[in-house]
């Protein structure tokens, strides 16, 4: 089928049905964006004081809600550092650098900070991600933690589930229900009235112990696990079973098996969706060190971007979606190493282009990252999964930086 140019600039179709494309009655993209970007503020300005209205907003370099202050809204605050002594009658979001809560919130609270102290009271759940994270008060409902050192220290309380993952967990506080979680060390050193279900390079188990319910775990050193624990349930080191699905246990789905399924499927999803950009990562990860240089060189800026983002006043919303984006990319980063890996071990000849093509050397790759996993080597898996992230993550931001300086120019 043929087309020619009309004298309208468009293309209309010879021997078709189609018909002509008119300009006259085409708004131009330009046109379009200015009426998108009206009714974007349009609704922005009349979403803002409707949250307004039913919210604190509380943002600066610095935030100090004094113990004589009541807020009986839900409060969103960002700052460098926040220190909340007061009294918060409903939920609270936070992002800071530096956060302590010492007063009382009735409701929930969900936290992001370099370094988090809660020694005051929550009514409802604790979700928090943060560096050193200490949560020293009383938490009525479940305590959610990501962090790098995470501390429950003695007069702590949780009255839910801990559901913890981080590198360094200390738990010597009281904890109502279950503690669930994986981490590089973890330490169970209070009171317990669940079970506990834990994977950890380093499992320890004092004498201060005591466990309502069955203690489970999976670590490849040897536990350290008191005679004097007071465990009233079945303690059991559980078998990794990386190609076999378990009932039981919250740390199965940190499985080797469930963890390559769902990078095969994120693959999937992503190659179905942009083969281009599939191809284009494969192609750039197998520069192999260039990618691991540009991965090494975005763990470090981010998180510093980041965090200067979050600390002004204009920027939370921008740090907190660079932040997750960044999250993202490195949850993907196996998949990208994975594309790499596959061009690699396939001919070049098989390179058709096809979706078909990079689906299998995805496949491949990951597959062989996780087998890799399995080196009985010390930290071996760690090591690999650095590796693996600095490569996958480069390759990405290679062709992200080499498509943004390709784009044109939008008149």
């Amino acid at each position: 089928m043929r087309y020619r140019q009309t004298s309208l600039g468009a293309e209309s179709q010879i021997g078709g049905d189609a018909s002509v494309i008119d300009r006259r009655t085409t708004p131009r993209g330009s046109r379009m964006g200015l009426a998108a970007f009206a009714i974007l503020l349009l609704l922005t300005s009349i979403a803002l004081p409707v949250v307004a209205a039913a919210s604190e907003i509380r943002s600066g370099t610095s935030v100090d809600i004094q113990a004589n202050e009541r807020i009986t809204e839900d409060l969103y605050s960002s700052a460098g550092s926040i220190t909340i002594s007061g009294t918060v009658t409903r939920d609270a979001s936070i992002a800071a650098g530096r956060a302590r809560i010492d007063g009382t919130i009735d409701g929930s609270v969900m936290l992001a900070a370099g370094r988090a102290d809660v020694p005051g009271t929550i009514g409802g759940s604790l979700r928090i991600a943060g560096g050193v994270v200490e949560v020293g008060g009383d938490i009525d409902g479940d305590l959610v933690v990501l962090g790098g050192r995470v501390t429950v220290p003695s007069g702590g309380s949780v009255g839910g589930d801990v559901i913890v993952a981080g590198g360094i967990v200390d738990l010597q506080g009281d904890i109502v229900g279950d503690v669930r979680g994986i981490a590089m060390s973890a330490t169970i050193a209070g009171v317990v009235g669940g079970d506990v279900d834990i994977e950890s390079s380093r499992v320890s188990v004092p004498g201060t112990a005591r466990i309502g319910g069955d203690l489970r775990y999976l670590t490849a050193g040897n536990p350290d696990i008191s005679s004097a624990a007071d465990i009233l349930g079945t303690t059991e080191r559980v078998a990794q079973m990386p190609w076999e699905p378990s009932t039981g246990g919250s740390s199965r789905p940190f499985g080797p098996l469930l963890r390559t399924v769902w990078a095969l499927i994120a693959g999937v999803v992503i190659i179905a969706l942009a083969p281009r950009l599939a191809d284009a990562i494969g192609r750039s990860g197998r520069a192999v060190l260039r990618a691991v240089g540009v991965g090494l060189l975005a763990l470090i800026v981010v998180p510093v971007v980041t965090g200067i983002l979050i600390v002004s006043t204009i920027g939370v919303p921008i740090g907190l979606i660079f932040l997750g984006s960044f999250v993202a990319l490195l949850y993907l980063s196996q998949v990208f190493a994975g594309l790499a890996i596959g061009r690699f071990v396939l001919p070049d000849r098989w390179n058709d282009g096809s979706r078909g093509y990079h689906f299998l050397a995805m496949t491949i790759g990951v597959i062989i990252l996780a087998v890799l996993n399995f080196i009985p080597l010390p930290f071996a898996s760690a090591v690999i999964a650095v590796a693996v992230t600095m490569w996958g993550a480069g390759a990405a931001l290679m062709v992200l930086a080499e498509t943004g300086s390709t784009l044109p120019r939008v008149e």
